[in-house]
């Protein structure tokens, strides 16, 4: 769900060990669910991380909601019901309704609106959850919600569930703020157990020997006296982010630009289609952030693991842009306005004939001429379909090319996303198909960067090197993973 290296003391958090008071009478009953509710809205309007504030406006309206609470008290003064009581039949309703759902965005929304629910669960009850815990550690939980990662952020080091899906609000955290988490199939892990969350190796280690501990306590502190970092003449080393949030980490260490920003998940941290001036705000603040180095923005993008409930998301890839033209204008309108330091690149994702490349650039040159804009803004195109990079020479007119490397070898070689694979086994044949694209870049001086999960391997990242590419984008953390290639390359 979120990548990195963690070592801590677990803390076990399950929220059937709340405790709650007997029912006591209609009246008082609505009255302290009423309390719960406003004490609920109040720690949501108090949230400062700016991320988290999208997710707690949309928590607020959730709670906010006039039917919902309707039925709340319905519960309560026609069936008897407690405060606790309407909770759970109120909001279970609702979260089985999701979960029945055939999208998988709408699926991990439910989450969503579990978080809602515990949230008020924890005001109810006599024992409630809280932040009171002084050393950093590991958040050990059946499903993670993400008011838990936003009340824990300074003190949590990594997070270990059953429940939690990659788009969901608590693995967007996760991964803004750089806290590793990992989902597992079951655990038998105790408050106060020593933990180690490695996911470069898929590893979850209990209660590990002092030499373990001391190995990954250098690894997890990596990134914080940064002494990998040597210089790296020669190479670029981006960025990818998923918000403005994830940009201020990008000055902690020394990156070249912002090479992939998914855009997606500004839609998906929304319940409506952002206007222009909504969405003009947010990329604007991201090219002032980068001032004098470039920033790519990939227009939205649609998968099986990202849908937003309120545009059609029924077609694939580009193809969502024709199904949604209005979408589509408003967010190439709002990234040119936002241009104001002529530091934008715009690219589009899984393009799979050159005729939807033209098509799309044509579509935002067309839009920048009746905004009478004339900013530079460079229009390229992520390499991650299997038709793309068979008639790669077609692609002369691209300002650029970023390679894609998850979509592109699931499509390649069958291997489906966020699973554990050997990658020895098509990386040669994957290197010889991306020696062409080199070539091809090279011959026709077209910019060319890789991003995706192998970018960020530092086996493959010297293989990479090996056939000429220099341009890596990679989250965050992963810097480390190049510099250290690079450093081994020259010894």
């Amino acid at each position: 769900m979120s990548e990195g290296v963690s070592t801590g003391n677990a803390v076990v958090l399950n929220y059937n060990n709340l405790s709650f008071s007997a029912q006591k009478g209609i009246a008082k009953e609505k009255n302290k669910l009423s309390l719960a509710i406003n004490n609920a809205l109040l720690e949501l309007s108090n949230l400062v991380l700016k991320d988290s504030r999208q997710i707690a406006e949309i928590d607020k309206m959730i709670l906010s909601d006039e039917v919902l609470k309707a039925e709340l008290f319905y519960e309560i003064e026609y069936n008897g019901a407690s405060a606790v009581n309407a909770c759970n039949v109120v909001f279970d309703k609702y979260v089985n309704a999701i979960k029945e759902s055939p999208s998988t965005y709408l699926k991990e929304r439910y989450l969503d609106i579990l978080d809602v629910k515990k949230r008020l669960l924890n005001n109810l009850s006599q024992r409630k959850i809280t932040t009171n815990i002084n050393d950093n550690f590991i958040l050990v939980i059946e499903e993670v919600f993400p008011s838990l990662i936003i009340d824990f952020k300074e003190k949590l080091k990594g997070v270990i569930c059953k429940v939690c899906g990659y788009t969901s609000h608590a693995a967007i955290l996760c991964r803004a703020l750089g806290i590793p988490c990992v989902v597992v199939s079951d655990f038998n892990i105790h408050t106060n157990d020593k933990v180690i969350i490695d996911t470069s190796k898929n590893l979850v280690i209990l209660n590990p020997i002092e030499v373990e501990i001391k190995r990954y306590m250098e690894a997890s502190h990596f990134n914080d006296d940064k002494s990998y970092m040597v210089g790296h003449q020669g190479y670029r080393f981006l960025c990818n982010v998923s918000s403005n949030y994830e940009i201020k980490k990008y000055f902690d260490y020394d990156f070249d630009g912002i090479g992939l920003y998914r855009t997606e998940f500004i839609f998906m941290s929304s319940n409506h289609i952002l206007n222009v001036d909504e969405q003009q705000a947010i990329y604007q603040e991201a090219a002032r952030l980068m001032k004098d180095k470039t920033i790519c923005f990939r227009t939205y993008d649609i998968s099986d693991d990202k849908k937003f409930d309120y545009i059609d998301c029924s077609a694939e890839g580009v193809c969502n842009y024709y199904l949604n033209p209005l979408v589509f204008e408003t967010q190439i309108k709002a990234l040119v306005m936002a241009n104001k330091y002529n530091n934008i690149k715009i690219m589009f994702p899984m393009i799979r004939e050159v005729s939807d490349f033209i098509k799309l650039k044509k579509w935002v040159l067309d839009i920048k001429s009746k905004l009478n804009d004339n900013s530079k803004i460079e229009i390229g195109m992520v390499l991650e379909t299997k038709e793309a990079l068979a008639n790669i020479k077609e692609f002369s007119m691209v300002d650029f090319i970023t390679i894609g490397t998850n979509d592109l070898t699931k499509e390649l070689y069958n291997i489906a996303r966020n699973t554990n694979v050997d990658y020895t086994v098509f990386l040669d044949d994957l290197l010889n198909k991306l020696t062409n694209v080199v070539d091809f870049c090279s011959i026709n001086s077209i910019p060319l960067s890789i991003c995706g999960e192998l970018a960020a391997i530092e086996e493959i990242t010297k293989k990479l090197i090996n056939i000429k590419i220099t341009d890596f984008s990679v989250n965050t953390p992963n810097i480390k993973h190049l510099y250290s290639a690079i450093n081994d390359l020259k010894k």
